[in-house]
């Protein structure tokens, strides 16, 4: 059986959870969109990422309560070079979201406030891909 096309128009995946809050809360953060094999991505524009994880996290409707894992992708040497990917999870409704952030060089800052608990004991991590540091329950984002 043939795979179906992605679909990349906004105006057709509006009603999906996570675009539908994303846009809703600010619709000049939405770069694009892509609905492949199952899978959502939006693309934020890297001023804004901080905030679409809060409000992702915070939607009542849809909560995207679960980082599952950031990492990066280097598309040498294409420009944009560097990609920030977050893949978040809805644990009540079972629903998954990538945001992906396009930059053109790496950049470092925490959104610790984003995260509650203890201190990770666990030693910084240095991305091989895009030299971002990733640290266990912080989330690195690109806005500069």
């Amino acid at each position: 059986m043939p795979l179906a096309p992605a679909i990349t128009d906004l105006d057709q995946l509006k009603n999906h959870p996570a675009v539908a809050r994303v846009v809703g809360w600010k619709p000049e953060a939405v770069t694009g969109v892509k609905f492949d094999r199952d899978e959502m991505t939006i693309f934020v524009d890297r001023a804004y990422i901080r905030e679409a994880c809060i409000a992702l996290k915070d939607d009542p409707a849809c909560p995207f309560n679960f980082l599952s894992d950031v990492t990066c992708v280097d598309w040498y040497p294409a420009e944009p070079r560097f990609e920030v990917v977050y893949h978040l999870l809805s644990i009540p409704k079972k629903e998954r979201v990538r945001l992906k952030v396009h930059l053109t060089a790496p950049a470092r800052r925490s959104s610790r406030s984003l995260r509650s608990g203890p201190e990770p004991t666990i030693s910084n991590a240095k991305c091989s891909t895009c030299s971002a540091f990733v640290s266990p329950g912080i989330l690195i984002y690109a806005a500069s």
